[in-house]
């Protein structure tokens, strides 16, 4: 889990990023996702990937991102990237609520 200790005490968890705690409490609560999705090049050259997840306490979530390769030189690339997560109920573990939970717009 990428060096990232676990435990349930609340002055640990400050310590954590919003992901790691996230991570932390599918571990620490025994929850399993499963997750299908969908990744390829899109009509005009756009990167585009879809996951959609799945968890064992019925609790469902999408991720979409897509990206674009602007070739500002034949060495230099610029790629602009957009992703956008949902999900299906709040959990108050995860810190997330019902909906869209973040987006993430960068170069």
């Amino acid at each position: 889990m990428d060096n990232i200790r676990c435990i349930r005490t609340d002055s640990n968890r400050n310590n954590h990023t919003q992901d790691d705690r996230a991570k932390c409490a599918d571990v620490l609560d025994g929850r399993n996702w499963g997750a299908f999705g969908i990744q390829g090049l899109a009509p005009l050259f756009f990167n585009i990937e879809g996951t959609g997840y799945v968890s064992d306490q019925g609790h469902l979530a999408a991720r979409f991102e897509t990206s674009y390769d602007l070739l500002l030189t034949q060495t230099l690339i610029l790629q602009p990237e957009f992703e956008i997560n949902l999900y299906s109920k709040s959990d108050p573990a995860r810190l997330v609520g019902a909906g869209m939970s973040d987006i993430d717009t960068g170069p």
